[in-house]
């Protein structure tokens, strides 16, 4: 399947699931097979920023993958605005935990190679590239090249690379995993602003740090242990804009954190049994 030509605007779309189900050979057995996700309905409106939680291998980045159209789901549908997702879609961005900058081109050249890709001028490329290394802090770092960059300068190239290009819908798979904790919440606070910024896109945010969670997002959505399935559906009801520092100290947070951590903490138990098998004898 071909990608779309037709590329967002960065205003936000829609985004719904329809009992969407995910499977995969077994890797020891071709005639089984194993099961990621499991009927996940869900519905997200335009311009929410929705952030995914639940233990590991319950198909949080399986759920990405189907909605970007990298994998299409083995039964139900995505759709996006109303239309069914049958393929790789140019509206849609991508930001995974590993940033996936090109290490031969600086940091201009890999933010408006996200346009070129998408056939705009090179003139038009190049100054979208540096208004948006603006926004990101970066643009006296223009001309470094990755490796001469830190780590959290890195990422904000990445997220750069991405919004460059106005995705009406952007997918973030624990981007900021990697990064100190300093770093990271310095990165919290400028993807929230920059995404206020830029019009609200549509986000959903995978992560596994639950404080995380809470202080980006409008709504939480909590996955069962292998195989997911929608556990919980959370409105996080703080006000924006947020500074991530503040909001963590406030009653609200840690009333919300409490509440989520109770569905999800049996799911993480549930989890690392799976894992775990039982000591000799037992």
């Amino acid at each position: 399947m071909t990608p779309r030509s037709d590329a967002g605007n960065g205003a936000g779309r829609s985004l719904e699931l329809d009992r969407v189900t995910q499977r995969y050979p077994s890797s020891t057995n071709d005639t089984t097979e194993f099961v990621a996700m499991q009927d996940i309905s869900l519905e997200i409106p335009a311009g929410q920023f929705v952030s995914v939680v639940g233990p590991t291998g319950c198909g949080k980045s399986t759920m990405l993958s189907a909605i970007s159209g990298l994998r299409p789901a083995s039964d139900g549908q995505v759709r996006i605005g109303g239309e069914v997702v049958t393929g790789i879609r140019s509206d849609v961005g991508f930001i995974f935990q590993q940033d996936a900058l090109l290490p031969w081109r600086t940091a201009l050249q890999n933010v408006e190679l996200s346009l070129r890709f998408r056939g705009r001028p090179k003139s038009e490329s190049r100054e979208r590239a540096r208004e948006w290394l603006a926004r990101v802090g970066l643009l006296d770092f223009a001309d470094r090249y990755p490796h001469q960059l830190s780590g959290g300068m890195r990422k904000r190239v990445a997220v750069a690379s991405t919004l460059v290009y106005e995705p009406d819908i952007l997918l973030m798979d624990e981007p900021f995993s990697a990064l100190d904790i300093q770093t990271r919440t310095l990165m919290e606070n400028d993807l929230l602003h920059v995404w206020d910024e830029a019009g609200k896109n549509t986000v959903l945010f995978v992560t596994h740090d639950l404080e995380e969670a809470i202080g980006m997002s409008d709504r939480i959505l909590v996955l069962t242990a292998s195989p997911g399935r929608l556990l919980g559906d959370y409105k996080i009801d703080l006000p924006r804009p947020r500074d991530l520092l503040e909001v963590k100290m406030t009653e609200e947070f840690t009333e919300l954190y409490r509440a989520i951590w109770k569905d999800l903490e049996g799911e993480v138990l549930a989890a690392n049994k799976l894992r775990i098998p039982d000591a000799v004898g037992n």
